[in-house]
């Protein structure tokens, strides 16, 4: 998956302390973007994180209540967004997610 970053806790994107991870890449380009630094899915900042590390990452912010996924569009990467869904369920770090 293309990650922008991961930052935790997080108090501003839903209710609560949150861990916040940003896709990279969104082809939407609209005015005003509030992330336009994430819209390019390409270049070296964008390398593909595993989803071990990722998880990995998530998990340090645990002592979160909740995990916000935002972008960029991580509909743009749909199979990886699912894959992490469907992981982080698994491993019961959080009942609370926000895409």
């Amino acid at each position: 998956m293309r990650i922008g970053r991961i930052l935790a806790p997080v108090h501003s994107l839903g209710p609560g302390e949150r861990v916040c991870l940003w896709t990279k890449g969104c082809s939407k380009n609209c005015p005003g973007c509030i992330s336009p630094e994430l819209q390019n899915a390409s270049g070296p900042e964008a390398d593909e994180v595993m989803l071990g590390n990722m998880l990995g990452q998530i998990a340090k912010g645990n002592n979160c209540n909740g995990l916000t996924i935002s972008g960029g569009d991580p509909f743009e990467q749909p199979e990886a967004l699912l894959k992490l869904l469907f992981s982080v369920r698994e491993k019961g770090y959080f009942e609370d997610i926000l895409v």
